[in-house]
């Protein structure tokens, strides 16, 4: 039994004298590499968030322990307030802005101009 041929590997292509684009030359595209890390660092915080958000919304709503020094050393703890603005930005962040009615009113009046022109003649008779 005869044994068939090797394949023969297919020829490279010329290297052109006259230069040109050359593969991976130029400025390198970044922005699928910024979106890439940006996508990981948001899974991350959502992920850190999924474990942390009840404990953080109830310091929210009861307030917020700060702690100062005062120039002799003196260590100062105090609660602030609830921040209204703080707790509205989070349950929209959370549940999703909700969307506004707009209501317009006024003596608003338009009128439509419209010139036919000539008629045109039907494209099949």
């Amino acid at each position: 039994m005869a044994k068939p041929a090797p394949a023969k590997p297919a020829p490279k292509p010329e290297k052109s004298k006259r230069g040109g684009a050359r593969p991976g030359s130029g400025r390198p595209r970044t922005k699928h590499l910024q979106q890439t890390i940006s996508n990981k660092l948001i899974a991350k915080l959502e992920s850190l968030a999924e474990q942390d958000l009840p404990a953080a919304i109830s310091e929210l709503v009861r307030g917020i322990f700060v702690e100062t020094h005062t120039k002799t050393g003196k260590q100062i703890i105090y609660q602030q307030p609830p921040n209204a603005q703080m707790l509205i930005y989070v349950t929209d962040r959370i549940l999703g802005k909700m969307t506004e009615k707009r209501e317009l009113s006024g003596n608003l009046t338009t009128e439509v101009h419209v010139d036919a022109g000539k008629p045109r003649k039907p494209a099949v008779e």
